[in-house]
């Protein structure tokens, strides 16, 4: 028959909800050297019984956290006081900014223990692959799903316990259309001061296609906003007497918007030759661009 061992080590589980009591837990393993197949077994605690368990199948030397009962008079608070994220580099390539953010996440898991004898707590918390351990430094166990912890709490005490984990990760952000806002804001933060120079110019060229594009819309509103206007004229025209002074005053204002439509339209070709130019420029200068 297989003998188990360490069936004194209880466990909390940080799921969806926050947990308020601990699960008793034997982190056993056969020690006769077969494998065990699956099955339930029953758990005694210093010759008391305390539980049902269902054990999975076991290879020798192999260990496994089973959750046998509750433990009421061990209790858990879980808080979270969410992420904080910050700007760590900002480098340019080929027209792209490539910005590096760290964003770090916290929990901070209190412990009662309101027995007369101290406990042993194994706290899981959530193991994410691609989230670097910061604190505590290490861990005694980890799965493919959790991080174990172990926290000793006297009796009729409380203890904490903060885990902290850090993400890092890169985005990318196209310049050319990149408002000169957030170029600045990029060209503050964490960069060389080659790459500040870089976004400097590329936001002071930026600037320069934005009023283009600006005077562009202005005019394009203003040529919309005549040829509407013209569409009402050419209604009342329709109902006004052709000898009568209305109608000719129709005509007159139909001739006048006319005029201002073709002075719009030449200054429009200019501007859209002047953005084109702008916008090629910054382009050239993007594809040309890489600092770090």
């Amino acid at each position: 028959m297989a003998e188990y061992q360490d069936l004194d080590r209880k466990v909390v589980k940080l799921g969806k909800q926050v947990v308020r009591m601990c699960t008793e837990a034997g982190s056993g393993h056969p020690s006769s050297g077969l494998s065990l197949l699956a099955g339930p077994v029953t758990v005694f605690d210093e010759g008391v019984y305390a539980g049902d368990a269902q054990l999975p199948n076991l290879q020798p030397d192999e260990k496994r956290l089973v959750s046998y009962g509750l433990d009421l008079a061990c209790t858990v608070e879980v808080s979270s006081p969410g992420h904080a994220q910050e700007m760590t580099m900002v480098k340019v390539s080929r027209g792209v900014a490539r910005v590096t953010n760290r964003q770090r996440e916290e929990a901070d898991y209190l412990v009662r223990n309101k027995k007369g004898a101290t406990r042993t707590v194994v706290v899981e918390h959530p193991y994410v692959s691609n989230r670097k351990l910061i604190a505590p430094e290490k861990c005694e166990e980890r799965t493919d799903e959790y991080y174990r912890f172990p926290v000793e709490v006297e009796a009729k005490a409380s203890k904490r316990l903060k885990v902290i984990t850090e993400y890092t990760y890169t985005s990318g952000y196209s310049l050319v259309d990149m408002d000169v806002s957030q170029i600045a804001y990029y060209a503050n933060g964490p960069a060389s001061k080659a790459v500040k120079k870089a976004l400097d110019e590329v936001a002071a060229m930026r600037g320069e296609l934005a009023d283009a594009e600006r005077r562009r819309g202005e005019l394009e509103t203003r040529k919309a906003r005549i040829t509407e206007d013209q569409g009402r004229i050419r209604a009342d025209l329709k109902s006004a007497t052709s000898s009568s002074k209305l109608h000719d005053r129709y005509l007159r204002k139909l001739e006048a918007q006319e005029d201002e439509i073709d002075r719009i339209e030449g200054e429009l070709e200019k501007v859209m030759a002047g953005e084109e130019k702008l916008r090629a420029r910054l382009e050239k200068f993007l594809s040309e661009l890489t600092v770090d």
